[in-house]
């Protein structure tokens, strides 16, 4: 993953079927808006980030979308899901502040597999991997809308198969690990704080997030890489519409 691009792990969640995604998502009487600012951390000479999500429903499944802009492009994801968070589908759409080319990336998943195109144009290569039967599966920020069905306050681990839109793949953990109160730019929330393992031998990161107590559940703040693979980052929560 690039820098650049919220998932939240992380955001960050909460990617995109441009154009008819968009007036969609526009007409969404439902729909949940919120806005990050993303600092990145132990990097003086990298900018903060802007951080645009917003959660609709797309028919029954639901549909996470996130415009992240940093001093490099504009990066847009869309990522549709089932009412229960499991994964069906998610593209990327970079466009870098240079007008060079644009880069594109699109995922879904097919019973126990998922694929992998990248670019824009008819045919081109597609990867597929094949889905542990064992863990659930999320790509990028369908691991926020994920976390809404998590068990709280039981205890339980959930092992969790993502793959990045570079074609990484990775198995994380999540756990509960406390109940906070959290205050960001948007007020102060009781939250869930939600610890990632990210099952790599020896060095195994963690990235935490805070997640409301009430319903849907969104993020408040998370600290740490927003997707396995990306540079450290401080999420805050700045406003809700």
């Amino acid at each position: 993953m690039k820098a650049n691009r919220l998932s939240i792990l992380l955001l960050c969640l909460f990617c995109f079927a441009f154009a008819a995604g968009d007036e969609t998502c526009a007409k969404s009487e439902s729909a949940e808006k919120y806005r990050y600012e993303a600092v990145p951390l132990g990097d003086e000479d990298m900018q903060k980030e802007t951080i645009d999500m917003e959660v609709s429903r797309s028919g029954l499944n639901l549909r996470y979308r996130t415009k992240s802009v940093s001093p490099a492009g504009l990066e847009e994801i869309v990522i549709e899901t089932d009412p229960a968070g499991r994964f069906v589908s998610a593209s990327r759409r970079f466009s870098p502040a240079q007008r060079e080319t644009i880069t594109a990336e699109k995922i879904w998943r097919e019973d126990k597999k998922a694929y992998l195109k990248k670019g824009m144009e008819p045919g081109g290569t597609v990867r597929s991997f094949d889905l542990p039967t064992d863990k659930f599966f999320a790509v990028d920020g369908s691991l926020l809308v994920l976390l809404r069905g998590f068990p709280f306050g039981r205890g339980e681990a959930w092992p969790i198969y993502m793959v990045d839109f570079s074609g990484s793949s990775v198995t994380v953990t999540l756990r509960q690990t406390g109940i906070e109160s959290i205050t960001v730019p948007a007020g102060t929330f009781d939250c869930y704080r939600i610890e990632v393992t990210v099952e790599i031998p020896i060095f195994r990161p963690r990235v935490i997030y805070w997640v409301t107590k009430k319903e849907p559940h969104f993020l408040v703040k998370s600290i740490g890489s927003r997707g396995p693979f990306t540079r450290s980052y401080a999420i805050s929560l700045l406003s809700i519409e």
